[in-house]
């Protein structure tokens, strides 16, 4: 069967029409992680599946049902099933990445199937921006104000931490006000998939050595390269809001969130110098300083313990829960404060950002003393990897 696809786009509706029905060469481009009310105005009975398994359950003709795509989703379809003689077609979801790289800054709705032969997408483009020293804060129009201000304060406590302006000459070409990382903010309902948030970079530059990096034990991109990123994604789950406020963890994970888009966790993969399991999962820090200090406060072993466990998304990306325990940037949520500690900090410096050690936001942490902490059933976010395909050069 083939089709042929028209696309009208405008600041409200992202419509595809064809002319077959729904088939294998007609993708939705859905976002991860974001729950979507689904209203099936077809003569057929329509799911989702996800590697062959559904889903949701069957959304019959002229009903509506809702359909939570996976934070890492992949192999995502949509199968409409004819009631009469059980015959399917069906699309692939493209969920390669969120919808805000392709449409600007979306917050979608919902889709619509009419008689097999058209979806369309209620999409709303309107934002509000705020500048916090280095970071450009995006948000949409239904964030909450008690979120934006968590989101400043956020960025208030990063940009104090690291001088951005280390990058102005760098960037100076294509930043002509100065360094600055755009993070677009946005919640919705994910469902209950154990995952707080998901944040990740969606723009990054391969940077070459400053004169501020005079050290020999930096985790880089290369041999002298650093990866900075001037754009990025945070989405925090609505189906946890109301634990996280209860238990005060939400600025927390909010900033949690932040240092991923930052390059925490979603960079490592790709830094030569981090020793990785024999998954290619990176299981030990592989910068001089966060080790350096770990050891001087009783850490064991060779450098910083990197999380093995938690599945994609977690594991490689976050400090080791079972040794650091309460510390922000672990893979899994606390029901109290995450301290911001001096490992992370030095983790940065590690990465090429110009950081002040001595800063009053780095707050006092102490390693558990059995080094036996216990895995939450919550993890705190999901990092979105980064897509080395995608990285630019200076």
């Amino acid at each position: 069967m083939t089709a042929s696809r028209t696309v009208s786009e405008s600041s409200s509706t992202l419509t595809f029409v064809t002319t077959e029905g729904i088939t294998s060469s007609t993708d939705l481009l859905m976002n991860r992680g974001v729950t979507y009310e689904i209203i099936n105005s077809t003569a057929r009975t329509v799911r989702f599946l996800q590697d062959g398994l559904a889903i949701t359950a069957d959304i019959a003709p002229s009903a509506t049902g809702s359909v939570s795509v996976p934070p890492m989703a992949s192999n995502v379809v949509v199968q409409g099933t004819d009631p009469t003689t059980q015959q399917s077609i069906a699309a692939n979801i493209d969920t390669t990445g969120p919808v805000s790289e392709l449409l600007a800054f979306a917050s979608i709705s919902s889709v619509i199937f009419l008689d097999g032969l058209l979806f369309s997408r209620t999409t709303t483009n309107l934002q509000t921006s705020d500048r916090v020293n280095w970071v450009k804060l995006l948000f949409s129009e239904s964030t909450p104000e008690n979120y934006k201000e968590m989101a400043r304060n956020s960025a208030t406590i990063l940009t104090t931490l690291i001088d951005g302006s280390m990058w102005d000459a760098a960037f100076g070409s294509i930043q002509p006000e100065g360094f600055q990382v755009t993070m677009s903010m946005e919640l919705s309902n994910q469902g209950a998939n154990g995952t707080l948030a998901y944040a990740g970079a969606t723009e990054v530059y391969s940077v070459p050595f400053q004169p501020f990096h005079t050290r020999v034990d930096y985790v880089t991109y290369g041999a002298d390269r650093f990866l900075v990123p001037v754009a990025g994604l945070l989405n925090v789950n609505t189906n946890y809001t109301a634990s996280m406020e209860a238990n005060g963890t939400i600025q927390d994970v909010i900033m949690h969130e932040m240092c991923h888009i930052l390059g925490f966790g979603t960079f490592w993969s790709v830094y030569q110098q981090n020793l990785k399991n024999s998954a290619g999962v990176v299981k030990q820090w592989g910068g001089g300083q966060a080790n350096a200090y770990f050891t001087s406060i009783g850490g064991i072993g060779a450098g910083v313990p990197v999380e093995e466990d938690g599945g994609a998304g977690t594991a490689g990306s976050h400090w080791d829960e079972m040794v650091l325990d309460s510390e922000l940037m672990t893979g899994f949520a606390e029901t109290s404060n995450m301290p911001l500690s001096k490992i992370t900090a030095y983790a940065f410096a590690d990465m090429g950002w110009k950081v002040d050690l001595e800063s009053s936001v780095i707050e006092t942490y102490a390693l558990p003393g059995s080094h036996a902490a216990t895995h939450s059933s919550i993890g705190c976010c999901s990092s979105m990897p980064l897509d080395v395909s995608t990285v630019k050069s200076l």
